[in-house]
């Protein structure tokens, strides 16, 4: 009888041990979101000195407007381990804005195998100034247009996890508003 209860016990025990070990390794990367930082300077070249009269020609770009929005957008189906369960049609969309310095910053879920993220923008209204003649007086003078809408292409970065990648963004001009 002894060596029954022995015998039970041991066996007891042993069941333990393969169910707990079982357990851990299925949980083990199931949820394990990771962190990756995206981070960089938003340019936009609002002032063409070309034609500058006075011989100074800045061709360097300025950071963009405060405020300005950004948009990442993930597959949700590149953060599950288990693909069968997550829907292909599923988006994470991450939102930051630029800062006064032209810095902006987004910390992206990431999970074991590597995430593509897009990166978007808002279009913005923004003032284009140029060196142009003054229609009346014939002189060179700096003439603002307020009509000009800014925007870029969406951009495509992979990351993975713990990773740090810098991208710096390019407004462009997309179009000048039409007079009424």
């Amino acid at each position: 009888m002894k060596k029954l209860s022995i015998l039970f016990a041991s066996l007891l025990v042993a069941a333990m041990l393969v169910t707990s070990c079982d357990k851990d390794e299925k949980s083990e990367g199931v949820n394990d979101l990771g962190k990756a930082t995206i981070s960089g300077k938003v340019w936009m070249d609002y002032e063409d000195q070309s034609n500058n009269p006075n011989g100074s020609v800045n061709y360097d770009s300025e950071y963009a407007p405060e405020g300005i929005q950004l948009i990442a957008t993930i597959d949700a189906a590149d953060l599950a381990q288990d693909v069968s369960t997550t829907p292909s049609t599923a988006k994470k969309t991450y939102y930051t804005t630029v800062g006064a310095d032209g810095n902006y910053s987004f910390t992206i879920d990431c999970g074991a195998k590597s995430v593509t993220v897009e990166i978007s923008g808002e279009e913005k209204m923004q003032p284009y100034s140029t060196w142009g003649v003054n229609s009346v007086s014939g002189n060179p003078e700096y003439q603002t247009d307020n009509r000009t809408s800014w925007g870029f292409a969406p951009i495509s970065v992979n990351v993975v996890n713990k990773q740090h990648q810098v991208v710096d963004i390019n407004y462009v001009k997309t179009g000048i508003l039409e007079d009424i």
